[in-house]
């Protein structure tokens, strides 16, 4: 609820009998838009969202590849919660931009996200190994959530003592059935190549909703 909205006066209430006016009776009321609002905004701010301006409306659909990349965005979103999605390959082609606008759009229609960087959640994992009960809570948090998105997986060389995490992660998602999202900047051969399980899961998971950016700096937009 907005406090300084002009509509509900920040009551979180509208009439509607045609009235207009709190101080007139018989008052029917229903709620105003903007509780929806704030309350999406609560869903991104307790799902680790920072997506700024990465909406669809700001990403430059202006190659067969972005085409591509959208299409098959909008195409989970229609299909959620039947399917996962995945965005692999050159970095700086916009993927992280679409998993975010897709992110954003699920939440604003009441989806729980989860929404995390690969080498951020591996930290946070990190540093709570210690603690059983922190640790345990991160995770359930992870695994009951409706989506779980995470951005640019294995980015640099994954350590050894990460890949059971992760694994544990993914197969979450996989036995629940629950959708994923996924960006990274590994094809699937590689991600098999890293460790098997994992990437066979995510292959199994995104068939027909996965694409891939081949490598080619020309295609990175950081780079020009």
């Amino acid at each position: 609820m907005d406090p300084n909205c002009s509509r509900c006066k920040g009551t979180g209430w509208v009439p509607t009998n045609g009235k207009g006016n709190f101080g007139e009776l018989p008052l029917v009321v229903t709620r105003c838009p903007c509780v929806a609002m704030t309350q999406s905004e609560k869903r991104m701010e307790e799902s680790g969202f920072s997506g700024g301006k990465m909406t669809f409306d700001s990403f430059e659909v202006t190659t067969e590849m972005a085409k591509k990349m959208y299409s098959t965005a909008k195409q989970f979103i229609k299909e959620y919660p039947n399917k996962s999605m995945a965005m692999l390959g050159q970095s700086g082609t916009g993927k992280t931009h679409i998993l975010r606008a897709t992110a954003r759009e699920l939440m604003e229609s009441g989806v729980k996200v989860s929404i995390l960087k690969y080498v951020e959640l591996i930290n946070l994992l990190r540093q709570n190994r210690f603690d059983s009960e922190g640790y345990g809570r991160i995770m359930s948090e992870l695994k009951n959530c409706d989506v779980l998105a995470i951005d640019d997986l294995f980015q640099g060389k994954p350590m050894e003592q990460d890949i059971p995490v992760v694994f544990e992660i993914i197969d979450a998602s996989y036995t629940s059935g629950k959708p994923m999202m996924i960006s990274s900047e590994k094809n699937i051969e590689e991600l098999i190549a890293i460790n098997e399980a994992v990437g066979s899961r995510i292959r199994e998971m995104t068939h027909g909703y996965r694409v891939l950016i081949g490598s080619d700096k020309n295609k990175n937009r950081r780079l020009k």
